[in-house]
C-alpha cells in the first residue's frame, strides 16, 4: 500500500490503530488521531475520513479482512443509564434519541416516567489505544 495524498499516517499505522480500537467508531478515531484538542465538526465527508476509508478498503481487498466492521463493531457498545452516561462522559449531552423523553403522555399510560434513569443509552468504548503510533502533532 502506498501513502495517498494528504494522509499523515502510513496505511500500516492506520491499520494498527483500527486493530487496537475495536468498536471505537471510525469518525471518532479520525477526530482523535488528527485533531490534538478534538473538533466539533463532523468528519464523515472530510479527506481524512475518505483517505482512511480508502486504506481500509485496500486492506480488505488484499487480505480479505474487513477492518471497517472491526472499528464499527456494535458489540463493544454497552447500554448505560443517563446518570452513568453523565458520570463517564463528564456531563456530555446524551445522543439524540436516547435518555429523556420529550413527549408528554398521560400519567396512567406511563410505563417509565419522563426523564427517568431506566432509559438505556448506548455508550461506545471510551478508551483510545494508540497502539504505539506517535500522534502527528508529536512528530
Amino acid at each position: 500500500m502506498s501513502v495517498q495524498r494528504g494522509v499523515r499516517y502510513t496505511p500500516e499505522e492506520i491499520i494498527l490503530l483500527v486493530n487496537s480500537n475495536r468498536g471505537y467508531g471510525l469518525e471518532r478515531m479520525i477526530k482523535k488521531i488528527y485533531f490534538e484538542n478534538g473538533t466539533t465538526k463532523s468528519q464523515n465527508q472530510s479527506r481524512y475520513f475518505t483517505d482512511t476509508l480508502d486504506v481500509l478498503m485496500d486492506y480488505k481487498e488484499t487480505t480479505g479482512e474487513d477492518m471497517y466492521l472491526w472499528i464499527q463493531d456494535p458489540e463493544m457498545t454497552t447500554m448505560v443509564t443517563r446518570d452513568t452516561w453523565k458520570e463517564i462522559t463528564n456531563n456530555a449531552p446524551t445522543p439524540k434519541g436516547a435518555g429523556l423523553s420529550t413527549s408528554r403522555t398521560s400519567k396512567p399510560d406511563r410505563k417509565v416516567g419522563i426523564g427517568t434513569n431506566s432509559r438505556h443509552i448506548p455508550l461506545p468504548p471510551q478508551e483510545f489505544e494508540g497502539g504505539g503510533v506517535v500522534p502527528i502533532w508529536m512528530r
